[in-house]
C-alpha cells in the first residue's frame, strides 16, 4: 500500500480542525512525559475471513486519519502508533484480540470491531479495561449503561427501524411489507423495532424471513418471500457478501420488489453492485448519512466527503477501487474526532473521553455531518442526521449518493 508524506494539505487541513475543536472546548496543557510517548490506538477490524472486505476499509480509513495527524505534529506532542488486530471475521476471536491488544498491547483507545456479533463481544473487553471504543454496531443491546466507553458511528437500530418505517408509510404509501433479516444481533434488535413501528402505524407485517448469518444461500427464503409478494421488502444486512446474496437471487428469480434497507446497504452498495447485474438496484432505497448524499441542486465535488475520497485515493490508490469508500470515511471521521477529545481533554482515559464525546463531541466538524451523542444513547447518528437515498450504488462523481425525493 503506497503511503505520501504530504497529502494536498491535509495536515493543514486537520490542524485547523483541531484548532477549531480546541477554540470550542477549550484547550488542554501537555505534560511533559505525555508529550515524549507514543500514542498507541488498536486497530481491530475483520482483516482475514469473510468480512475482510470491510476489514480492509477499516483499516484504510483509520491509516490515512493517523498519517495526517501525525503529519501535523502528533496529538499533543504524541505520535500515533497503530496496534492492529484481527477478529478473523469471528466473534471469540474479537473478544481475544480486544483483550490483548488491551493487557498486552497497551492500547489507549480502540477502534473496531465493525459488526455487532463481533463489537459486543469485545465492548465487555474494552469496557472491563476501561478503554474508549468506536464501532458500527446498531444493537440496542448497547446502552450507555453496558458499554460506558463505547460508541457507535451508526445509528440505532430503535433509530434506523423508524427512518425506514416513516418512509414506506408516509413516501411510499405501501401497506403491503415483508422483511428479511439475519440472525445476528444488530438484526434482531432492529426487526423488534420495526415491528413496534409498523404496529404503531397499524401495519402487519405480510411476510417475514430469517436467514443465518453469513449464509451459504438465501433463495428459501427469498422464494417465501416472493410467493406472499409483498410490495416492499424490509433488508437488514451485516456482510457484503449477504447483500450480494440477496439482490442477486432476486435478481435470478426475476422478482423485484421495491426493498428498503438500513445504512449497511448504502455502505456496501459499492461492493454489492460489482457481484450483482445493475438492474438488480432498480428498486433499492436505503438509509444512508445526510453527509453522503445529495440533491439535484448541490455543487458537485464540493463536500467534505469528495475530498476525502480524493485524498484516501491518493493516500491508498492499490485498495482505493476494492473497499467501501464510505465505510472507510467513518473510521477516519473515528480516529479524528477522539483525537480533538484527547487534544481537549489531555487525557486517553476511558472515562474523560467518554464524557468528552457526551457534552463536546457535537462541536467538532466531521465528514459525515453533525453527531448527537449524549449520557443517554452513544450512537453518535440520531434520526436528524439520516436521509433515504434510491439506488445506492448510482454514485456521483464525488462519491454522493442522491436523497430521495429531490
Amino acid at each position: 500500500m503506497s503511503r505520501k508524506t504530504h497529502l494536498d494539505g491535509a495536515s493543514r487541513n486537520f490542524a485547523m480542525g483541531a484548532a477549531l475543536a480546541l477554540a470550542i472546548i477549550g484547550g488542554a496543557s501537555v505534560p511533559a512525559a505525555f508529550a515524549q510517548e507514543q500514542l498507541r490506538l488498536g486497530a481491530l477490524p475483520s482483516a482475514t475471513g469473510p468480512g475482510a472486505s470491510i476489514g480492509a476499509a477499516l483499516t484504510a480509513g483509520v491509516e490515512l486519519a493517523v498519517s495526517e495527524i501525525n503529519d501535523a505534529g502528533g496529538v499533543l506532542g504524541r505520535k500515533i502508533e497503530i496496534v492492529r488486530g484481527d477478529t478473523q471475521s469471528n466473534p471469540t476471536t474479537a473478544a481475544s484480540e480486544a483483550r490483548r491488544l488491551i493487557e498486552r498491547e497497551g492500547i489507549e483507545i480502540l477502534i473496531g470491531p465493525l459488526i455487532s456479533q463481533e463489537a459486543v463481544p469485545a465492548v465487555e473487553v474494552a469496557t472491563a479495561g476501561k478503554v474508549v471504543q468506536i464501532t458500527n454496531a446498531g444493537t440496542t443491546a448497547l446502552t450507555p449503561e453496558v458499554g460506558p466507553y463505547h460508541f457507535s458511528f451508526g445509528t440505532s437500530a430503535a433509530t434506523a427501524a423508524k427512518v425506514i418505517v416513516d418512509y414506506i408509510v408516509d413516501e411510499l404509501k405501501v401497506e403491503s411489507i415483508g422483511l428479511l433479516a439475519d440472525d445476528g444481533g444488530q438484526s434482531r434488535s432492529a426487526v423488534a423495532e420495526v415491528k413496534k413501528n409498523l404496529e404503531a402505524r397499524g401495519i402487519q407485517l405480510a411476510v417475514e424471513q430469517e436467514y443465518r448469518f453469513r449464509a451459504d444461500d438465501l433463495s428459501p427464503q427469498v422464494l417465501s418471500l416472493r410467493r406472499a409478494d409483498p410490495e416492499v421488502v424490509i433488508f437488514f444486512t451485516s456482510t457484503v457478501d449477504d447483500g450480494v446474496k440477496f439482490l442477486g437471487t432476486t435478481a435470478q428469480v426475476g422478482w423485484q420488489p421495491k426493498i428498503v434497507g438500513a445504512a449497511a446497504v448504502s455502505v456496501y452498495a459499492p461492493a454489492i453492485a460489482r457481484s450483482v447485474p445493475a438492474e438488480a438496484f432498480e428498486n433499492v432505497y436505503s438509509v444512508a448519512y445526510k453527509g453522503l448524499t445529495y440533491c439535484s441542486s448541490d455543487a458537485e465535488g464540493t463536500s467534505a466527503y469528495a475530498d476525502f475520497s480524493n485524498k484516501l485515493k491518493a493516500f491508498a490508490p492499490d485498495v482505493y477501487e476494492k473497499i467501501s469508500v464510505s465505510l472507510a470515511s467513518e473510521y477516519y471521521d473515528s480516529v479524528k474526532l477522539l483525537m480533538a477529545g484527547v487534544e481537549a481533554t489531555g487525557e486517553t482515559g476511558g472515562e474523560a473521553l467518554a464524557k468528552w464525546v457526551e457534552s463536546d463531541g457535537s462541536k467538532v466538524p466531521l465528514i459525515h455531518g453533525a453527531i448527537s451523542p449524549s449520557s443517554e444513547s452513544h450512537f453518535l447518528f440520531g434520526p436528524n442526521e439520516l436521509a433515504i437515498v434510491h439506488r445506492p450504488n448510482d454514485i456521483r462523481a464525488d462519491g454522493l449518493m442522491k436523497r430521495a425525493g429531490c
